[in-house]
């Protein structure tokens, strides 16, 4: 069992944070039992959020151990030799230390990202521009001509340093989304909106597929982003969820069903439940941005599930 970390925008100085510097942010999440540092990826968006690449590509250098992933990167809307080539940088300034997660996003934002939508389905479009990147990462030029792109002795150099490239993982809740994350990917990450409920039905339907390639499992990496908030106030706990999914998805009423909160003793309840159907992998999001929520969680809530 691993557990990281989602970045807070207020390491960028965004919203809320108690004033701390990136040095003294990462001090506090670069810590034993804490693997892995995971951004967001939302262009366009209500909440101000920092686009994941550039962040990841900053948080590389003040840091030696921790992986970085993004959870999950929308990489259509940047298109394969574009993503190709920032991915691969930021695998070589993090010292092979990136995770990629792939996924649909927000499909009705896909015409401001140029994508047509008429041409390929959201799905196909993932899988073609999966297909790419991973040609522009192996091979030395690169020809395709597919439903969205067009590709005629292309190539991307350098190569990433971790081989054959960094480990993908997929995120998405419908049945194509989970078979693609066994079929093309290193893991399947359960998006922060899915309730533990839902993530139990959606873990089984993984673990089948899983079942189908005997040995396919090992190694998988089954992970859940986890809204959470660790307080012993639960009145107040409930007026800071609703804040933060106002801001965030514009329905402050989802996060009663989908964030973790409460005591220390109560979130590992909770978080129980997740391990239990299968999860292996935890990325943790707290709803209180501020270094004193981070430690709490960090020091209160993980030595106790590690």
């Amino acid at each position: 069992m691993s557990f990281g970390l989602s970045i807070p925008p207020a390491l960028c100085g965004f919203g809320a944070g108690g004033g701390a510097s990136p040095q003294e942010w990462l001090e506090h999440l670069e810590v034993p039992g804490i693997d892995s540092l995971w951004s967001l990826d939302q262009l366009s968006g209500r909440s101000a959020t920092p686009e994941p690449i550039s962040l990841l590509s900053y948080v590389a250098a003040l840091t030696t151990r921790v992986r970085l992933g993004i959870a999950v990167l929308v990489g259509p809307s940047r298109g394969p030799v574009a993503a190709a080539k920032a991915l691969t940088t930021l695998d070589w300034l993090s010292n092979g230390r990136l995770d990629v997660g792939l996924g649909l996003g927000d499909l009705s934002h896909y015409g401001a990202f140029g994508l047509d939508r008429s041409a390929s389905p959201a799905g196909a479009m993932l899988d073609e521009f999966t297909t790419m990147i991973q040609q522009l990462w192996a091979e030395d030029m690169v020809d395709h001509d597919g439903a969205s792109w067009h590709l005629h002795g292309i190539g991307s150099n350098p190569k990433p340093t971790q081989d054959p490239h960094p480990p993908l993982w997929f995120g998405g809740g419908g049945q194509a989304s989970l078979r693609r994350a066994v079929e093309r990917g290193s893991g399947w990450i359960g998006a922060g909106r899915h309730s533990n409920v839902e993530f139990v039905e959606l873990a089984g339907r993984l673990r089948r597929l899983l079942d189908e390639q005997p040995g396919r499992s090992v190694g998988f990496t089954v992970s859940k982003r986890v809204y959470i908030l660790v307080t012993d106030d639960v009145v107040a706990g409930a007026d800071t969820v609703r804040a933060w999914f106002g801001s965030f998805y514009g329905r402050p009423e989802l996060g009663a069903s989908v964030t973790v909160m409460g005591s220390p003793n109560a979130c590992v309840a909770q978080l129980g439940m997740l391990i239990e159907a299968g999860a292996n992998h935890l990325v943790l999001h707290p709803l209180d941005e501020t270094l004193a929520q981070f430690d709490r969680l960090i020091n209160s809530v993980v030595p106790q599930l590690s």
